[in-house]
């Protein structure tokens, strides 16, 4: 399977909520594994950085993979949510600047653009919680919720559109060297 594919699935796992009695079927921690395992299907050591916030991602959210520690966290301060979402938008922002990188390489501008926009709105993602709490701005809030399913969107939906470009294979696209056999 593509490494985007596989990316993009990862993605949708960790971003979506499919609770049923209190329970989330899409598990954040399958969200990271997937997207560990498509991060190392990539091409490039420019990965490095965002498996390293996606293992980080995923030892968090192990205990938040359990109800109650999640209501728990959710009851005690929102900060506290926006503390431990910081490891996934790392992940996602480094992602997205890898795969930039990638498709810069393999003169694909447009693409490059798309993924600059969602490493930046990564970066904002981050930021823009602290206005909000600094402010006690429920407007901030709002615009914060609305611009991190943009970004998310975005991220999944380039994932899915540019999984068959060569440069996102994680196939060496030199092929053979000379005096090595076919």
């Amino acid at each position: 399977m593509r490494p985007l594919l596989i990316l993009a699935v990862g993605v949708l796992l960790v971003w979506l909520r499919l609770t049923v009695g209190g329970v989330d079927l899409a598990a954040d921690p399958l969200g990271w594994l997937l997207v560990l395992v498509g991060l190392q299907r990539l091409p490039g050591r420019g990965r490095d950085l965002a498996r390293g916030f996606a293992l980080v991602a995923l030892l968090v959210s192990l205990p938040l993979a359990v109800p109650e520690v999640a209501q728990r966290l959710a009851d005690a301060d929102p900060s506290l949510g926006w503390a431990v979402s910081l490891p996934g938008l790392g992940a996602f922002g480094c992602l997205a600047h890898h795969l930039g990188i990638l498709a810069l390489g393999g003169a694909d501008a447009a693409a490059f653009g798309w993924f600059a926009a969602v490493r930046t709105g990564a970066i904002v993602l981050a930021i823009l919680p602290v206005l909000a709490f600094t402010t006690g701005s429920e407007l901030v809030l709002v615009a914060t919720a609305l611009a991190q399913v943009g970004v998310l969107l975005t991220l999944v939906t380039l994932l899915l559109v540019l999984a068959e470009r060569p440069w996102a294979s994680g196939l060496d696209q030199s092929g053979p060297r000379p005096g090595t056999a076919s």
